[in-house]
């Protein structure tokens, strides 16, 4: 959803994937990966849980044809 909005001119001005994905990427290096069920922390969403972040990992590489399940017809 993120590259969609970018790439449809109504992101954030100044954002681009390439540091959103760094950020990303430097969270979970840091942090660990979050999950509701691992650490308390509500996480509303169609894939709680770490098979979630995976799912979404998978997905920031540029030739993953994982769909995106927010966006049904993408």
């Amino acid at each position: 959803m993120v590259q969609e909005a970018i790439s449809a001119g109504v992101g954030p001005a100044g954002l681009h994937r390439r540091e959103l994905d760094a950020h990303v990427i430097g969270g979970l290096e840091e942090f660990g990966a979050v999950s509701g069920l691992a650490r308390d922390a509500f996480s509303p969403g169609l894939l709680p849980g770490l098979g979630g972040v995976a799912y979404q990992l998978l997905r920031m590489h540029p030739g993953c044809d994982l769909p995106t399940v927010l966006l049904p017809h993408a």
